[in-house]
């Protein structure tokens, strides 16, 4: 190998962990045009070859979830807005 051989791999490598990440970026807007536009986390999963899971940690509505609970798709009984407090009735 030549004396520059190391040098030229991690230039190599810099650029092709940019490369990926721009991928990344792309693919993740994709997936939230496509959520934002109505399709299903499961139909979006399938075309992008993700996990719905890797579908759903991607969607904006997984933003106010905790990061360990954002692996599974969320229970609509779970994230529901607690009732309003009540006030105390005035005599």
């Amino acid at each position: 190998m030549s004396k520059d051989a190391l040098e030229t791999a991690q230039r190599e490598y810099q650029s092709a962990q940019e490369a990926l990440h721009a991928a990344r970026r792309t693919l993740a807007a994709a997936v939230l045009d496509a959520y934002a536009n109505g399709e299903p986390v499961g139909r979006i999963a399938g075309r992008t070859g993700q996990s719905t899971a890797s579908v759903w940690n991607t969607s904006p509505s997984t933003a106010s979830r905790p990061a360990a609970a954002s692996t599974a798709p969320p229970d609509s009984r779970r994230f529901l807005p607690s009732p309003a407090p009540q006030a105390e009735p005035v005599c």
